[in-house]
């Protein structure tokens, strides 16, 4: 622990001022001893023992120098009683104003085992010198012998008093170098719990170095791979385009619109066309899944539609649907498992020569818009998905009705109707879909896509879309 500012400027100051005080006092013992000036020596004693009282006031507020003040004080009474005894004896008080002035600079320099020996040293010689001029008068002549004894005892009961309060000052000095040392020790060990730290913290940002290097490394990695997806997903949406576009083709020389909303690049949603023999067949599907896994559902089913079609010649839609569930069921069963994978769907199929109009849904519905009645029909599909075993029916149902001119027919896929929004979060629902279909009557056919968008996006707002939407609708 480093002194404080004003600790060093405090016992400098003492410092100086004892050396001064020790000069000044050595002076006027030389005085006393070869000129004999007594009241010169009376005089600058007075001044002497003024400047130990200062001293001794501004020492007392430190409690580490209380000691040293207490030796100054007792330097004050030797000069005092020194000067008393006049003659010969008073450079004896000289004298010990000199050591005492002595032992307090050494003190205020902290080496306690010299002042010891001093004091001990100064002891034997001053007992000593009051023998000698007790037993031996003629040698030293003493103004004033009986105060021989008096000086003796006086003597001595100081220099106890300074043995004792040394030593206790030293006992002090010690307490506080064991504090200091203890200090330094407990700061050597937090220097070295510091160090350690240091030498932890520099290996932990090290560590943090590289693995944000090899995340780094990796994200580059990852973006690269996302960017060969993303690159790989483009292609197959074109894929899945071009591949419904004769269908789409054959919408668009027809009163009709398809609404397609993907949730990601690629589809699960599907629109099947093909005309044969005046016929127009309308299969819209919803395959398992969405994305990727989707899209390869619909690829298949595409091309297993249109051999049944084609190849087949097959015009029922329920026997459309009836091949296309045991195709699916051969070509996704695996081995030893239950095939779960599939779609839901629905086939129209518009026979405008004989005005008549046969639908089978694989728990899709259509809805018919009779222009004549003016009314909107729901036909149920059978609860019998495609290439999927956990069936409630075992049969497709087929529903025949006469149409004309001016009928209207709608099918969608369950993302339009499944998709969370509008104020409370809620489902848009099938009831809520068939009143606005109702709503779309006055309005032209092509034109209702436009509104259905606006309709949709409206009720999702800033809700995550959770399924592919695809609605079609078509008049004859």
């Amino acid at each position: 622990m480093q002194p404080s500012t004003f600790t060093i400027f405090h016992k400098r100051a003492l410092y100086l001022a004892s050396i001064a005080n020790t000069l000044f006092a050595s002076t006027a013992a030389l005085i006393a001893y070869f000129i004999m000036q007594d009241m010169l020596v009376c005089i600058m004693f007075i001044i002497d023992t003024v400047i130990n009282l200062i001293l001794t006031y501004f020492t007392f507020k430190k409690p580490s120098y209380r000691i040293t003040a207490l030796c100054m004080l007792n330097n004050n009474l030797f000069v005092l009683y020194g000067w008393y005894a006049s003659g010969n004896i008073h450079n004896i008080g000289n004298l010990v104003s000199l050591v005492l002035m002595a032992q307090g600079h050494i003190m205020l320099n902290d080496k306690p085992k010299i002042v010891t020996k001093v004091s001990i040293v100064f002891g034997i010689c001053l007992a000593l010198l009051h023998i000698f001029a007790f037993l031996f008068p003629n040698y030293i002549v003493v103004s004033r012998p009986e105060m021989l004894l008096f000086d003796l005892v006086f003597v001595t009961v100081s220099y106890t008093f300074i043995s004792f309060t040394l030593k206790k000052y030293s006992d002090q000095v010690q307490e506080e170098q064991a504090i200091v040392q203890e200090q330094k020790e407990e700061m050597a060990t937090q220097n070295e719990e510091l160090r350690v730290t240091n030498e932890e913290l520099t290996t932990t940002r090290e560590e943090i170095m590289s693995q944000r290097e090899e995340l780094a490394r990796q994200h580059q990695v990852l973006q690269r791979t996302n960017n060969n997806l993303l690159l790989s997903i483009n292609y197959a949406n074109r894929i899945q385009k071009a591949l419904f576009n004769s269908s789409r083709n054959i919408l668009k020389g027809k009163d009709s619109f398809l609404l397609d909303i993907p949730k990601d690049i690629v589809s699960g949603d599907f629109c099947f066309v093909r005309e044969l023999n005046g016929i127009t067949y309308i299969a819209q599907g919803d395959c398992t899944g969405h994305g990727v896994p989707g899209a390869i559902l619909t690829v298949i089913a595409s091309e297993i539609l249109d051999r049944i079609i084609v190849e087949k010649k097959s015009w029922s839609p329920k026997e459309i649907l009836t091949f296309l569930d045991a195709e699916m069921n051969y070509r996704l069963k695996e081995e030893g498992k239950t095939n779960l994978d599939g779609l839901e769907a629905g086939i129209l199929a518009i026979d405008s020569k004989m005005d008549v109009a046969l639908f089978a849904g694989a728990k899709r519905p259509l809805i018919h818009w009779d222009s004549e009645k003016k009314t909107y029909n729901i036909i149920r599909g059978t609860k019998k998905a495609v290439g999927n075993a956990q069936n409630v029916e075992n049969q497709y149902k087929e529903n025949i009705f006469r149409i004309q001119k001016g009928d209207r027919f709608y099918l969608f896929t369950d993302g339009y109707v499944d998709q969370f929004g509008g104020e409370d979060n809620k489902k848009y629902s099938s009831k809520r879909f068939y009143r606005t279909i109702s709503e779309l009557s006055d309005i032209k056919i092509p034109e209702q896509a436009q509104v259905l968008l606006g309709e949709f996006e409206e009720w999702k707002g800033d809700k995550k879309q959770i399924d592919d939407v695809m609605v079609l609708g078509i008049e004859v």
